[in-house]
């Protein structure tokens, strides 16, 4: 699995000043001053398995594909090329510089040549080795909100943002109003290495003028990323994208992602009124998948709820599951799920009332009624001529094809959460810093009876990795 492609002298000679202090006769570690890690061939996965033999393993922090460690490919680039790529390649189309220990490359600048540097931080993972995650990998709360900064700068001078008041960016309530200063603070106190940031909700606007809603998704996206940069140790960020139309959202996404380095797009339960089995969305998911963009659901704004009642916030409580539920059977019978199988959905709260909706799905469309898996479905109501996808598969089949965060707040949910959907589905997801937030979110994981130490292991640490591509 591992070659040696460059003396490491002559490879860190690159950078200049990086104080290379040893590296073991074979040269596939090294040590700096203040770094230590080691030289991969493909990609991080391998590069872990490579550290836990040369006994430096607690040092890689692979909080993203970006972080410590030098992973080439010689089936794309020739060996004798290496030491050459990486003197002409970094030097004239990269970025490099100092950040305390930490050398960052940026890795969107070496796509043309398929050469990836992977760089990381190993003082700050010292730092963190002996917080109460108990191991050397992060925990990551992917179910994280922030209110931009540049909104609260124009909410505080002039009370208005785009024509939003300070009501959308839910100042004063929970700890949207917090800094990043306090949010980093709340992070060490809980545990969270990690979070992967989106905009709080109220920023969606598919209902204002596409141009202010474009304008205020790249706002919100472009400060994401900003806050990513000064600390990628600690975030990671999902994009804002207009959902009212497609190729806008399309447009956004792509930027994000491929210029940006987000890792996908949070989106409302349904856009401006329209459901995602609606054809004109399926080029939206496409591009997602094609991306390998997470998709995360949350609400945002009233709930199909609130035109029922809106005392005792049951909108919240009630509307909330009850909207994830209506996602994932548009999904499921629009077709989309059969026709992107690589997609990343995400729903948020553990999925609402999906897991417990969807065999009543099942029996709807008559997959209960079925004598062989692969009888065609006779569904219990016939067809509207607007259904417009034959299902083939039972709706609960597809629950295996979704992710879900663990903010139950309820141990048995969970339990019953991953027995229905499987455990390699369920991520650590807080909705901080919302009045919902899951409290102690760590802590709970980890002291539930409920569930096994590799599971508690899963959703804390391996899930959100792999859904994130660490």
């Amino acid at each position: 699995m591992w070659r040696e492609f460059a003396p490491l002298h002559e490879r860190f000679g690159v950078f200049g000043g990086l104080n290379l202090r040893r590296h073991d006769p074979a040269g596939t570690t090294f040590e700096t001053a203040g770094d230590r890690g080691v030289v991969g061939r493909r990609d991080s996965h391998e590069t872990v398995q490579a550290m836990g033999a040369t006994g430096h393993r607690g040092d890689l922090d692979v909080l993203c594909t970006e972080l410590g460690v030098f992973a080439v490919d010689p089936e794309t680039i020739p060996t004798t090329l290496h030491t050459h790529v990486l003197h002409e390649v970094v030097m004239e189309h990269s970025t490099h510089r100092k950040h305390g220990q930490t050398l960052t490359i940026l890795q969107s600048m070496l796509h043309q040549i398929r050469h990836r540097l992977i760089i990381y931080d190993a003082q700050s993972r010292r730092e963190r080795r002996n917080r109460s995650t108990g191991g050397p990998m992060p925990v990551i709360d992917m179910h994280a909100h922030v209110t931009p900064e540049r909104y609260k700068s124009a909410i505080a001078e002039t009370g208005s943002w785009y024509g939003l008041d300070s009501t959308v960016g839910e100042l004063g309530l929970g700890g949207f109003s917090d800094s990043v200063e306090t949010r980093l603070a709340g992070m060490d106190a809980n545990g969270i290495d990690m979070q992967l940031l989106s905009a709080n909700a109220g920023f969606y606007q598919y209902f204002n003028d596409l141009e202010t809603t474009k304008a205020i998704a790249r706002e919100c996206n472009e400060e994401i990323a900003e806050m990513v940069v000064e600390r990628p140790d600690r975030f990671m960020g999902l994009a804002n994208v207009p959902m009212q139309d497609v190729p806008s959202a399309i447009a956004e996404m792509e930027y994000a992602i491929t210029e940006l380095g987000l890792k996908g797009v949070m989106i409302n339960d349904s856009a401006a009124g329209d459901t995602y089995d609606e054809l004109k969305f399926l080029p939206f998911f496409k591009a997602a998948e094609a991306l390998g963009a997470i998709v995360f659901f949350h609400q945002g704004g009233g709930t199909l709820v609130n035109h029922r009642i809106e005392r005792y916030k049951l909108g919240n409580s009630v509307g909330n599951l009850t909207e994830r539920a209506l996602v994932f059977g548009a999904l499921v019978f629009g077709g989309v799920m059969d026709k992107c199988p690589d997609l990343k959905p995400l729903l948020a709260h553990g999925g609402g009332y999906t897991p417990y909706g969807a065999v009543r799905m099942d029996k709807v469309c008559g997959a209960l009624d079925r004598v062989n898996p692969t009888d065609p479905l006779t569904p219990r109501f016939g067809r509207r001529p607007d259904e417009h996808f034959d299902l083939h598969n039972a709706p609960s089949d597809y629950l295996n094809q979704f992710h879900y965060d663990c903010c139950t707040y309820d141990g048995g949910i969970l339990r019953f959460l991953i027995d229905r959907v499987g455990i390699d589905q369920v991520v650590l997801g807080t909705d901080t810093p919302a009045p919902m937030a899951l409290p102690d979110p760590v802590n709970w994981i980890r002291g539930l009876t409920e569930l096994s130490d590799a599971e508690r292991e899963s959703i804390l640490i391996a899930n959100p990795m792999k859904l994130c591509g660490l």
